[in-house]
């Protein structure tokens, strides 16, 4: 083997390496790919959970428009209303 088979095959393993180390640690190599698709997944939950929290605020909006009793105990509970012939006790 010659001296410039020697150092051909010295700059092709060089750049075997070089490749590895940038396919794996690279900005867009296999880490950066990983991250991404963790943060994908995190996002993909949380839109559910909004997703979650707007079927349930749709279904109170109904209850409100539809349901008298409903918007009564709202405005006891939530608001502290009482009707005018209320006995209303303050406790300390």
């Amino acid at each position: 083997m010659t001296f410039k088979q020697k150092v051909l095959r010295l700059f092709f393993a060089f750049e075997i390496g070089v490749f590895i180390v940038l396919y794996i640690f690279g900005s867009q190599g296999l880490r950066a790919t990983r991250a991404i698709a963790q943060e994908c997944s995190t996002i993909e939950q949380t839109i559910a959970r909004v997703r979650a929290d707007i079927k349930g605020f749709k279904a109170e909006i109904v209850a409100c428009e539809s349901d008298a009793l409903h918007k009564e105990r709202i405005a006891r509970e939530q608001l502290q209303m009482a009707r005018a012939d209320d006995t209303v006790y303050f406790i300390n």
